[in-house]
C-alpha cells in the first residue's frame, strides 16, 4: 500500500469521469453495501486502473484505523478539555 499527505491528498476534481464515478462509489461502499454490479464496476476498474486501487487501499486503510482507534481518541479528547 501507498501511503502518505501527496496520496492521501488527491483531489477529485483532476480525476477522468470514469475514475470520478469509481471514487464516488469507493465512498459509498463505506456505508453500505454495493450491489453486485457496483461491485464488479469496481473490480473492472481496479484491473485497469493502478491509481484508484491504490486510493481504494488507502480509504480502506483510514476507514479501519478510524473503526479501530476512533472511539478512543475521542474519549482521550474528551478528557483533554
Amino acid at each position: 500500500m501507498k501511503t502518505g499527505l501527496t496520496r492521501l491528498a488527491w483531489s477529485t476534481a483532476k480525476l477522468p469521469e470514469d475514475c470520478l464515478q469509481i471514487s464516488r462509489l469507493q465512498s459509498q461502499a463505506l456505508d453500505r453495501e454495493l450491489t453486485r454490479v457496483e461491485t464488479g464496476l469496481l473490480k473492472h476498474h481496479f484491473e485497469r486502473c493502478e491509481t484508484c486501487r491504490d486510493r481504494c487501499e488507502e480509504l480502506r486503510f483510514v476507514h479501519r484505523a478510524a473503526r479501530r482507534y476512533g472511539v478512543e481518541l475521542i474519549k482521550k479528547a474528551v478528557q483533554a478539555k
